[in-house]
């Protein structure tokens, strides 16, 4: 849908949040926009666009923009030239958007992108001009192919290339208690204190996404089985100087963190060191003797299965795992933290894998093949440092002949956080001073 790329009018401060190093005390108020939000929204994700600019190195006064040279430096390498036009407009303070705040949200099947208008002349010029379409008036709601304009507000369907303007007087029309401030979470919104911040339901998001229903159904039963309660979830992003940091937490029914239902125990880093040499990737997660114990009990009460059988040979386990691999998957490097008794079986179940199992006191190292990748185990094992799980995908990944992502490498942790589990990402550049998506967006020209 051609109209789509209107989307970068609501939502380009999202990319010029990486185009400057420093660090802004902002916070942007969503209330207004929140108001708008029916309370069944399966997803709801506010940035802070002021902050966002001001970081870019542009100046913002009001709605006037001064673009910052960065941003003025990448506008025209745009091949697209209608998208070009709208990047420009935005920037140049002629796109009529108040860069204040933008939000989105997505109810039932329909996403949508909205945010302020300062100017409602300069929106509809902007939008008429660059898709051929004209507003025309529904009782108070204009509309142009999948845009809609009321008072200061506008709204892009995401999903479609058209906009119901009832459903918009709906949005408009909603009561404190049927708007999305009703949420137990609303309060966290509407101060934005991150670049982006969001809320979602996991059910919802599961039953609007392209998922078909066993695998939904698979995976809340895994949630409900780690997890006590677990209904929604909250995620925040902040781009800085060199990296990208995402937060996602688990949340109850009650706005809190869910309760993780097993023991945790953090990673012993000493122990993945003993993989030697270099990686594509680095997967390693804690499974001392209690979480061992626990999860054998369980089986056992379903009664005898294959599973079961599986589970008994990792009874010797306790401590850390890690599994370090090739791009390709076929050469790999693990170890496997063991009481150092009975490890029989496990070594068995580790062979049929193709490895060379090696016993060294109570430390399983198993192997296949040369293994290859572009950063050193142990270098990748800090950056798990204060995980009980994580996963890090190395720069071989994001650097191929021809295509740089200015990525040096993506880490995945799984913290625990009071009674629950944080999983924290954190995608590392190779400019540590550049911001990360300035290095991205440079290297996709």
């Amino acid at each position: 849908m051609k109209i789509r790329s209107l989307l970068i009018l609501a939502v380009m401060a999202l990319v010029a949040g990486g185009f400057q190093s420093c660090k802004s005390d902002q916070s942007a108020d969503a209330t207004d926009l929140l108001k708008t939000v029916p309370s069944d929204a399966s997803l709801v994700a506010v940035a802070n666009v002021e902050s966002l600019l001001t970081k870019a190195g542009c100046e913002v006064d009001g709605s006037d923009i001064k673009p910052g040279k960065a941003i003025s430096a990448i506008i025209p390498t745009i091949t697209d030239q209608r998208f070009q036009k709208l990047c420009n407009a935005f920037y140049n303070g002629e796109s009529g958007i108040d860069p204040s705040v933008a939000l989105v949200f997505a109810e039932g099947y329909y996403t949508y992108v909205t945010g302020l208008v300062s100017d409602p002349a300069k929106f509809r010029k902007i939008v008429e001009e660059n898709y051929s379409a004209k507003f025309e008036q529904h009782d108070g709601v204009e509309t142009a192919s999948c845009v809609a304009l009321a008072d200061n507000r506008f709204w892009i369907n995401m999903n479609q290339g058209s906009v119901d303007p009832q459903a918009i007087k709906h949005f408009l029309s909603l009561g404190e208690d049927q708007s999305f401030l009703a949420n137990s979470y609303a309060d966290n919104l509407v101060k934005i204190e991150k670049d982006i911040m969001g809320w979602g339901s996991i059910a919802g998001v599961l039953n609007t996404a392209n998922v078909g229903f066993q695998e939904r159904a698979t995976f809340q039963v895994a949630l409900q089985m780690l997890f006590e309660d677990v209904t929604n979830f909250t995620f925040d992003v902040d781009f800085d100087k060199g990296e990208a940091e995402t937060s996602v937490s688990l949340i109850n029914s009650k706005g809190k963190m869910a309760k993780y239902l097993f023991p945790t125990e953090k990673l012993d880093l000493e122990t993945i060191k003993k993989v030697k040499g270099s990686a594509a990737f680095l997967l390693a997660f804690s499974a001392p003797a209690k979480l061992v114990e626990q999860i054998k009990e369980d089986a056992s009460q379903k009664g005898p299965s294959m599973l079961g059988v599986f589970i008994q040979a990792f009874s010797p386990v306790d401590g850390t795992i890690a599994w370090a691999a090739s791009e390709d998957g076929d050469s790999m490097s693990g170890v496997v933290a063991t009481t150092g008794e009975n490890t029989a079986d496990l070594s068995s179940l580790l062979s049929e894998t193709g490895a060379t199992v090696n016993k060294d006191g109570k430390y399983l190292l198993f192997s296949k093949g040369a293994m290859t990748g572009a950063d050193n185990v142990a270098d990748m094992a800090d950056d798990l440092k204060g995980a009980m799980a994580g996963m890090v995908v190395g720069n071989s990944i994001f650097s191929k002949p021809g295509r740089d992502l200015g990525i040096n490498r993506v880490v995945i942790r799984f913290v625990p956080e009071h009674s629950g589990v944080e999983m924290k990402i954190n995608v590392i550049g190779k400019d540590k001073n550049k911001n990360i998506l300035l290095s991205i967006l440079e290297s996709a020209k």
